[in-house]
């Protein structure tokens, strides 16, 4: 299914929709949520919008657990960070559990950032791979998704849940 919309407004409020059926559902199917998000700009007014009346109201929090597809490694108050976005438009805003919220921490070398990212998800998830109930990713100019671009070698990755991209 693909769904085209003419501008950002509409379709940030169709993935705050989103969002908000999919969490109705997973909590009433399993008692949790599941959902990872994206970073760059084009997420931001979904989750201001989700912030706010009536998404705010209507997503059962306390049942969701957040995770990133993606994230530079830079400082969580680097202006580029994913999380950072995340936390400014959206998590700071409602209430979730801040256990529930997982951030992929990147004070370290990238490589260990991933490694200790691949074990928060294994320990987070019975299943194997992890089942997200939603990923949101975005696209960028070049084709890339979640940091993998085109004809690189980490696309033939088969093993591992996280991986350091360069």
């Amino acid at each position: 299914m693909i769904e085209i919309y003419p501008d950002l407004e509409m379709l940030s409020a169709a993935a705050a929709q989103l969002f908000a059926e999919q969490a109705e559902r997973a909590v009433e199917a399993q008692g949790r949520f599941s959902v990872a998000l994206s970073g760059d700009s084009t997420p931001r007014h979904l989750y201001e919008l989700l912030a706010q009346p009536p998404f705010r109201d209507r997503v059962p929090w306390a049942k969701v657990h957040v995770f990133w597809g993606d994230e530079r490694c830079v400082p969580v108050d680097d202006p580029r960070s994913n999380y950072r976005l995340a936390r400014q438009a959206l998590l700071d805003h409602v209430p979730i559990p801040n256990g529930q919220i997982h951030p992929i921490l990147c004070s370290q070398q990238p490589r260990e950032a991933a490694e200790r990212y691949e074990t928060l998800l294994r320990t987070s998830f019975t299943s194997q791979p992890p089942r997200l109930d939603l990923v949101f990713l975005g696209l960028g100019e070049n084709g890339h998704t979640a940091s993998l671009f085109p004809d690189t070698p980490v696309l033939e990755e088969q093993q591992r849940w996280v991986a350091n991209v360069e």
